[in-house]
């Protein structure tokens, strides 16, 4: 879900730039630590443990095959957005 969304506002943000002229995003590179959501978003075909997944998520994949969004692994130790959203959620459940 946090990849999906990621999904959309880089995508926004790429029609932000095209309309004040700045046309030389091919696609936008997300970084992500999680190598389950990755094969998902390469791989089509549903398991058990993805039958939950909501067909708006579809949508990651499909970016990727249009070529407008490009998929990379961070490791974790080196996730800082990662860090600060376990530090913010943290700091709201205390």
């Amino acid at each position: 879900m946090a990849l999906c969304s990621a999904c959309l506002q880089s995508l926004w943000l790429k029609t932000i730039f095209r309309a004040i002229g700045y046309n030389k995003l091919d696609h936008i590179l997300l970084l992500e630590d999680n190598q389950s959501c990755i094969e998902y978003s390469k791989n089509n075909t549903a398991h058990d443990s993805t039958k939950h997944i909501e067909i708006k998520y579809h949508l990651v994949r499909e970016q990727i095959q249009q070529g407008n969004i490009a998929l990379a692994k961070v490791p974790t130790k080196k996730n800082v957005a990662d860090l600060l959203t376990k530090l913010f959620w943290q700091h709201m459940t205390t």
